[in-house]
């Protein structure tokens, strides 16, 4: 499935405009670039690089839209929903950010299954228990 977004439009425009920029500087210098998008190899001797024009129009047609790819039937889960769960992963990744900085929970320095398990049940009760507290009192763990 596919979503549009304005806001995303907008970024997606700067970051285009700014690869189409570099793409033309670095065929003019006749380098290759390492992050050159629009720039590919020439079939021309006097030219290296020439501007990939196929690859500038399908690019500028698909800014502002998001794909997004799931096993889950539509019976069971609705696009709309499918959505609604992928843009509130960042809370999934903060408490993950959350338990590699304030708990340190990296990096593991153990050598059997068992302690390797028993660290992380320990890091992640850790996380639940200060998630736990910033819901009762309204303050962050820091």
């Amino acid at each position: 499935m596919c979503q549009f977004s304005s806001t995303r439009y907008r970024k997606d425009r700067r970051e285009f405009e700014k690869q189409v920029v570099r793409a033309m500087t670095l065929i003019e210098r006749k380098e290759p670039g390492r992050r050159a998008k629009f720039a590919k190899k020439s079939v021309k001797q006097d030219q290296p690089f020439v501007f990939d024009l196929d690859l500038r129009a399908k690019t500028e047609k698909l800014l502002g839209i998001k794909g997004y790819l799931t096993n889950i039937p539509e019976e069971d889960m609705s696009n709309a929903e499918v959505i609604a769960y992928y843009k509130d992963l960042w809370h999934v990744e903060q408490a993950f950010r959350m338990s590699k900085l304030d708990l340190r929970t990296r990096p593991i320095f153990h050598h059997t299954q068992e302690a390797i398990k028993a660290h992380v049940l320990v890091c992640f009760m850790a996380l639940m228990m200060g998630k736990y507290l910033e819901i009762k009192t309204g303050q962050s763990l820091r």
